[in-house]
């Protein structure tokens, strides 16, 4: 059975390995076992399970930035992403709580 058609990674989230530019043309599978890049930086707000399991699949981590409340971080970390990253540390200690 022949894989669905990927969609492409959206424009907020960046390689952390400048390399590879997310807006080539390939999918989100090729970008994600390309071999240039460790992870990704995904803007918290837009990070999701899906993406998470599929990078965790080709062996790269995920970054979510900007976790201005608790609860952004305790989406992040329910979508299964390895760092979280926020504005003040009070934000990040209360999240998980």
């Amino acid at each position: 059975m022949p894989y669905a058609r990927s969609r492409p990674l959206p424009a907020s989230c960046t390689p952390v390995s400048p390399q590879l530019n997310p807006r080539a043309p390939s999918g989100t599978r090729r970008f994600c076992a390309s071999a240039t890049y460790k992870g990704v930086t995904v803007p918290t707000d837009r990070v999701g399970a899906g993406l998470v399991a599929l990078m965790h699949r080709f062996g790269r981590i995920v970054a979510a930035e900007g976790a201005e409340h608790p609860r952004m971080v305790r989406s992040a970390i329910s979508a299964g992403v390895d760092i979280v990253s926020g504005p003040t540390a009070r934000v990040l200690t209360d999240g998980p709580g």
